[in-house]
Parts: structure tokens; C-alpha cells; sequence
């Protein structure tokens, strides 16, 4: 869909937002700010800014239809050198960015962010798609982790027919943007991110709604 404001980022000017009105454009510039405030955040935001360069920029679709995640888009360049459709949206152009991010290759990453929800974790350890515009921002720097790779050509969400069978990289991808399992400790997650601010940390990636 088009938007009708593209703006940096106020927090990082090296990100850009897209929203339709003034008020989406806060939200997301906030939660940038928030994760900024964190030690793990701001050096997860500070990754992004040493590697931008001229189109290759990450950009952030304000997007209260469905949940946040990240994706991705060749620059005009790689979409001649590869032939494939300019649509972002065309499987054929989105499986080509999976397989040249994955071989040290950047390419534009596009993070659709919904300001509303976030994912919780209860007492059991379990974790719940939420309505908490509070913790937005930890879905957000999630998203992020993935941006940073795909902006560093160090992604591992390969094209795979099933990202969440684990003998694919894909749910690598996953893991090591949440901080789980292999990638258990490292602050460069969402799990960073969450004990920046004190909340539980997330065990799993799926959630039970």
C-alpha cells in the first residue's frame, strides 16, 4: 500500500518510516527510542548505522492490519544483475533476496511494524501475541535483528518450503534474532533487548495464540 509520509527516523536517521498519519510516524519513532535507551538496543541499532549506505537503508512500514515482521527488497542494481521482477512482493524477487543475504550479499531491508501488539511472556514461560502498544518496541527490535542481517548479508532465512521445520536455517534465522537455544545469551536478540528492560525473556519462538 502507499504511504502518504516518508520520513527518517528522529532516533536514527538512518532508518526511515513510512506511515499514513502523524501519529503512526510517534509510535514508531518511539519505540526506536526505546530500544536507543538499552544497552543491547542502542548496540543493535548502532550495527544498523555503520553498515547503511546510500539506498541500502532499512525502512519501516507503520502496519496495524497484521503482525510485525521483516522482509526485505533488491536495490535497482541486483534486480538487473538477477533479472527478476522490480515487485518486492513477486516470489521470485523475495526468493532471490533470501538467497543473496544469505551469501554476504546487502540488500534493502523492510520491516512492517504494528505499533499495537507485542508478544508476552506468562508465568509458565509460555508466550502470547498481546494488544500493548507499551511493549511494541520489543517486536520491533526483533524485527530489527533481522533487518541487520539482511542489511549485513549474514541472513540465515534461506528460501526453505518450511521455515519451521528446525533442520531448516530459516528458523535459525529465528532463533538467533529472538536469543534462544544456540544463540542463547547473546544481547544482539529481542532476549537482549527484554533484559534491557526488564522484561521475562521468551524460552521459545512460537507462541500459543
Amino acid at each position: 500500500m502507499p504511504y502518504s509520509i516518508t520520513s527518517p527516523s528522529m532516533a536514527v536517521p538512518e532508518i526511515d518510516i513510512h506511515c499514513n498519519h502523524s501519529s503512526e510516524y510517534e509510535e514508531a519513532d518511539s519505540a526506536l527510542y526505546k530500544i536507543k535507551a538499552g544497552r543491547n538496543g542502542n548496540a543493535i541499532l548502532n550495527g544498523i548505522r555503520q553498515i547503511t549506505t546510500g539506498e541500502r537503508r532499512v525502512h519501516i512500514m507503520v502496519n496495524t492490519d497484521g503482525i510485525s515482521e521483516a522482509s526485505g527488497m533488491l536495490t535497482w542494481e541486483q534486480i538487473a544483475r538477477h533479472n527478476v521482477p522490480v515487485n518486492p512482493t513477486d516470489p521470485q524477487h523475495l526468493s532471490k533476496v533470501l538467497e543473496v543475504a544469505s551469501k554476504g550479499e546487502s540488500v534493502i531491508p523492510v520491516i512492517f511494524f504494528n505499533p499495537n501488539y507485542s508478544v508476552d511472556v506468562d508465568y509458565n514461560e509460555k508466550s502470547w501475541i498481546v494488544e500493548d502498544k507499551e511493549m511494541a518496541f520489543i517486536s520491533l527490535a526483533h524485527e530489527l535483528v533481522h533487518a541487520y542481517h539482511l542489511l549485513n548479508g549474514s541472513s540465515l532465512a534461506v528460501n526453505t518450503p518450511h521455515y519451521q521445520d528446525p533442520s531448516f536455517t530459516h528458523q535459525m534465522e529465528e532463533e538467533r534474532a529472538l536469543g534462544i537455544n544456540d544463540f542463547e545469551g547473546y544481547g544482539f536478540s529481542e532476549n537482549g533487548v527484554r533484559i534491557d528492560h526488564a522484561y521475562p525473556i521468551r524460552t521459545n519462538y512460537f507462541t500459543e495464540n
